[in-house]
């Protein structure tokens, strides 16, 4: 009997409509998470807020605190925890954008998502830290570490965001040039046909005028992106 070939693999297209699909459910499902982690956020951050003041107020009136002292330290514990979620779904929800995006390179995507994974397993071990630890310095410690996450998430979203929109808005110039070809051919066939197109002439250089200031001006916004993420980047080196 004759052997049976091997599957045939999907077209290309395929592949990557599937691959779109998936990074879109993901984005749906990170936005549903996200009203979930706000709220739960919200609840923690009251209750600890509460406890804190519970505290204070026992420590003036120089009651037995203890109990109060372990409410705290518990609140703050949650708190942090869901200080850590809030900044993982901002994660998740920034990479499922760029996995979606259709102009991205692949070298691209991968560098940008290689950083948010970085990010969120370095939260992740802090969590870790949180949940399992009993020593008030190992929890302040890994609080910091959250802090620094996220501010160091915050440039690796402005990086992502600021690159999605350069792509989005180089799509339009690029395109616009192509109309702006396809107006000169047909107004040199008018021309060639002996029809006057000095009117239409007179709109064509308009609109090439046009393209040439949207063109400086988006190099000069995007000279000033890479400045400012490059002299943000130096100070977290510092």
């Amino acid at each position: 009997t004759e052997a049976k070939s091997a599957p045939k693999q999907p077209p290309a297209k395929q592949v990557v409509r599937k691959k779109l699909i998936r990074a879109k459910k993901a984005l749906v499902d990170a936005k549903e998470r996200y009203l979930v982690v706000k709220q739960e956020f919200a609840e923690r951050r009251a209750m600890f807020r509460k406890a804190k003041e519970a505290l204070v107020k026992c420590r003036t009136e120089d009651g037995n605190c203890e109990a109060l002292r372990e409410s705290v330290r518990l609140r703050a514990k949650q708190y942090l925890l869901k200080t850590a979620d809030k900044v993982i779904n901002a994660l998740e929800r920034i990479k499922a954008r760029i996995e979606g995006s259709e102009k991205l390179s692949e070298d691209e995507i991968a560098d940008l998502v290689a950083q948010i994974d970085e990010k969120i397993t370095n939260i992740e071990d802090s969590k870790t830290t949180i949940e399992e630890s009993e020593e008030k310095e190992e929890i302040v410690a890994a609080a910091k570490k959250i802090r620094t996450a996220w501010r160091k998430t915050r440039l690796v979203m402005k990086k992502a965001v600021g690159r999605l929109l350069h792509v989005k808005i180089a799509g339009i110039l690029v395109r616009a040039e192509h109309l702006e070809t396809r107006l000169k051919k047909i107004v040199d066939r008018l021309e060639a046909d002996g029809i006057d197109i000095s009117e239409l002439q007179d709109k064509l250089d308009e609109f090439a005028v046009h393209i040439d200031k949207a063109k400086a001006a988006y190099e000069e916004a995007r000279n000033d992106w890479i400045k400012g993420a490059v002299s943000e980047m130096t100070e977290h080196v510092r």
